[in-house]
């Protein structure tokens, strides 16, 4: 048969019978692959059981229309049935009377509107799937095309995109360009398969087809060929980028390093910022809409603000030692002359004005000799008080604080690393023993009393931007001119031109996030399935055959409203008397270290007051009460650290969980709405949490 003309078909039981087969059949019928449809776990050992049994009924699992509103009726299978030893050595397999009558196949009726879509939905909600094809032979019959896998032959099907053309209107779904799902070097992508889509692209995944044989007729075998279509892979397709021809696939070369930056350095200094102004905020009368309770009418007494400043300030400045220790290893990595220059001063010539540019907003970015007084004593309010570090500790630039953390030429402090990552006590000013732990200089990376004393990069204005570099300073929507947060992104900016392509000192790539490549459409897809044969040892005369393509269908996202539900019954205790509940053994056990033992004992004596309070502004606000431990771990009386293991029930803590449940959505209903959507509740006749004792 090599001499014939192959083709790719539908199962036999969706192109007809044997006389259908001998007429000329159109190719839009036959040639495109059936997608079937199974609504239980157990769907390999029905598909197996419907080809033994009853394949003509093959039509009946066609995938079709549905939601959990009007699903489609599930067929009933044939029980599998072994036939005699005799018919078996004759190659003849007997059928059940059912399916050996011949009868015209139902109409289905449509279970959804007219117009939706069609949509395969994810295991999750108890449904698989499955593409069904045959390869023959395109003569009288259409006999199955067996395979040479010595020569390299093989079968497999791939998932193609559907996107609206880059010019002229969309039009239908099924006029769309079709794009294939190639690997690349940062994962895969969505390429335009270009005019000819019968044509597999380079790179292009193929999806494996199995082949099942079954029995057409009395004695006559056939053979299909199915694959499991991988819904679930739904978020990767949609979340992938379009391919624009190069490696990078929709992400410049500096996207990687640029993300880092912001990961670790830019967006947790932002933090410090936003906290340290909603700090300062919080010292002033607030405004009350009318129709609520007036507030009184003062400010913060100084000693309501000195200790509110004093705990601010060192939680602020934990935070700044571990930006400022990934800020100094993120230059030394991938900028390493800037990180020579920010170790000795002089080799400022010897850099790129870009470079050149960098090093001068870090040492331009300076705390205000006023400022660096008052973080020095323990006033707090004031530049007076009883000195707690000297001066010379509380460096006047960012370059200066850098340096802290390096070692000339161009290393790191790794023993400064290593304090500030072994430290397990909070931060505490006041305490000469605590400030042993920590690092031995300040730099606040913000201040809430001071603001405009902080370490921002004076960066007034830059030269003409790139679009790179434009999308940088539209992150935040900044309405003051000398904003904090704009300048950051400024410094963003800076960071960004100082790094190089040609780096001759090449540094680790850092990975992109998934969250950094922007998808091709996350909101909507469209897909199509084609089957393929490929022959490599008869190119180039005789290339891949590839099938048509499947009707257009959408995957369904995990929430999806229209989702069929999978059944599931969440057991709670039935008798929640003490008596009951005293029965549950406590069977579950949480290992917990001396670090978290600690912070769990600060919240054993916090109420549900105290938390609101502690988020509300002046004057209502309230700082959360000090249980003197400050969460410092857990020790032995000889003073060894302690960990522990504690044992629950889960049975009651599914109860806490529900009740907890209740209670959130009862108050976002405030907000949202959304109670009369959350639960509904059936009555279940006769469940008694005891028993009645009969007398």
């Amino acid at each position: 048969m090599n001499g014939h003309e192959i083709i790719w078909a539908q199962p036999p039981a969706f192109v007809g019978g044997t006389a259908a087969r001998l007429l000329p059949t159109p190719r839009e019928a036959l040639q495109r692959p059936a997608i079937l449809r199974f609504n239980t776990d157990s769907f390999m050992p029905a598909f197996l059981n419907l080809l033994d049994t009853s394949p003509e009924r093959l039509r009946d699992y066609q995938v079709r229309r549905e939601t959990w509103r009007g699903f489609a009726p599930t067929p009933i299978p044939e029980a599998p049935k072994t036939p005699s030893l005799v018919l078996q050595r004759l190659g003849i397999f007997r059928r059940s009377a059912s399916a050996t009558v011949t009868t015209s196949t139902p109409t289905t009726l449509e279970t959804v509107p007219a117009g939706t879509p069609l949509k395969l939905y994810q295991p999750a909600h108890q449904r698989h799937y499955l593409v069904a094809c045959s390869l023959v032979c395109k003569v009288t019959g259409l006999p199955d095309r067996g395979l040479e896998p010595g020569r390299g032959e093989r079968t497999a099907f791939v998932i193609r995109r559907l996107l609206p053309p880059a010019t002229g209107p969309a039009g239908p779904v099924e006029t769309w360009d079709e794009h294939a799902w190639v690997a690349g070097q940062h994962g895969f992508a969505w390429r335009n398969v270009g005019a000819d889509p019968l044509q597999v692209v380079d790179d292009e995944e193929r999806l494996p087809l199995f082949a099942v044989h079954f029995a057409e007729s009395e004695r006559r075998r056939r053979r299909l060929l199915a694959g499991v279509i991988p819904v679930g892979k739904r978020e990767a397709y949609l979340g992938a980028p379009k391919a624009s021809g190069g490696a990078t696939l929709g992400v410049t070369p500096r996207t990687s390093r640029k993300i880092l930056l912001r990961k670790e350095v830019v967006e947790p200094w932002k933090s410090l910022v936003r906290r340290a102004q909603g700090i300062q905020t919080s010292f002033q009368l607030p405004v009350v809409p009318s129709g609520l309770p007036t507030p009184p009418d003062r400010l913060p007494t100084n000693s309501e603000k000195k200790a509110r400043l004093k705990l601010e300030r060192e939680q602020i400045q934990t935070v700044s030692w571990f930006v400022l220790l990934d800020f100094a290893k993120y230059i030394s990595t991938y900028l390493k002359p800037v990180w020579r220059a920010v170790l000795d001063p002089s080799r400022r010539d010897q850099l790129t004005a870009p470079e050149r540019d960098l090093l001068d907003a870090l040492t331009n970015a300076s705390l205000s000799d006023a400022l660096r007084e008052t973080l020095r004593r323990d006033a707090e309010l004031t530049p007076t008080g009883s000195v707690l570090y000297p001066l010379a500790d509380v460096p006047a630039s960012l370059r200066e604080a850098l340096a802290k953390f390096g070692t000339s030429p161009d290393g790191l402090n790794t023993a400064l690393e290593r304090q500030l990552e072994s430290v397990d006590l909070s931060y505490n000013r006041s305490s000469a023993d605590s400030r042993a732990l920590w690092p031995g200089f300040l730099f606040p990376l913000a201040d809430p009393n001071s603001p405009n004393d902080a370490p921002l990069p004076p960066v007034a204005s830059l030269a003409t931007l790139s679009s790179e570099e434009q999308s940088e300073l539209a992150l935040d929507e900044n309405p003051a001119a000398n904003d904090p947060l704009e300048r950051l992104d400024k410094l963003t900016v800076l960071v960004l031109r100082a790094l190089r392509d040609d780096n001759p000192e090449p540094a680790p790539e850092p990975a992109v996030p998934i969250a950094a490549i922007a998808p091709a459409n996350g909101l909507e897809g469209w897909f199509v399935i084609r089957c393929v044969y490929e022959r490599p040892a008869c190119e180039p005369l005789h290339n891949e055959v590839m099938s048509d393509p499947t009707e257009p269908f959408q995957m369904a996202g995990f929430f999806d409203p229209d989702a069929p539900a999978r059944p599931i019954r969440i057991g709670l205790p039935i008798d929640t008397t003490p008596g009951g509940l005293r029965k549950f053994d406590k069977n579950t056990a949480f290992l917990i270290s001396d670090t978290l033992c600690g912070q769990i004992g600060r919240l054993k004596g916090l109420t549900l007051g105290d938390l609101v309070l502690s988020v509300l502004p002046w004057p209502f606000h309230k700082d959360l009460p000090s249980l003197g431990t400050e969460g410092e771990p857990c020790k032995t009386g000889g003073g060894d650290s302690l960990g522990m293991i504690c044992s629950l029930s889960i049975p009651i803590v599914t109860i806490c969980a529900l009740i907890l449940l209740i209670i959130m959505v009862s108050l976002f209903d405030f907000i949202f709405r959304w109670l009369p959507y959350f639960i509904i509740c059936f009555p279940l006749p006769g469940l008694k949490a005891k028993k009645t004792t009969p007398t």
